[in-house]
């Protein structure tokens, strides 16, 4: 059970990151990339065992859980991951600046 838990911890520490990237509007993204590879709704839906309404709905929503996205990425043969790895990239990259802080509130940029 510990394992499990530690899991769950995981992902949502990974979500909160997501959710800390306010520039990035993943839903957006995805949607652009199913159109420019004709990809239908319907389609994505059953490759990733998600309801399709509710999936139309979640793709317009900034954020998505890790694990969906991971299944997105596997169907549209895309990593979405790497939207965060650049804008993780820049934050690294600019250590001053102050508006930018860690998940939990707590903020190591010095």
């Amino acid at each position: 059970m510990w394992v499990k838990n530690k899991q769950l911890i995981n992902s949502f520490t990974l979500f909160m990151f997501l959710n800390t990237s306010k520039n990035i509007d993943i839903g957006l993204i995805i949607r652009q990339k199913m159109s420019e590879q004709g990809t239908p709704i319907a389609w994505l839906a059953r490759q990733v065992d998600y309801d399709r309404s509710n999936l139309w709905k979640l793709l317009h929503h900034k954020h998505i859980y890790p694990e969906l996205l991971l299944k997105i990425s596997m169907a549209l043969k895309t990593d979405f991951f790497a939207y965060y790895s650049q804008y993780l990239a820049q934050i690294i990259e600019n250590k001053h600046d102050n508006s930018i802080s860690a998940p939990f509130g707590k903020n190591d940029n010095k």
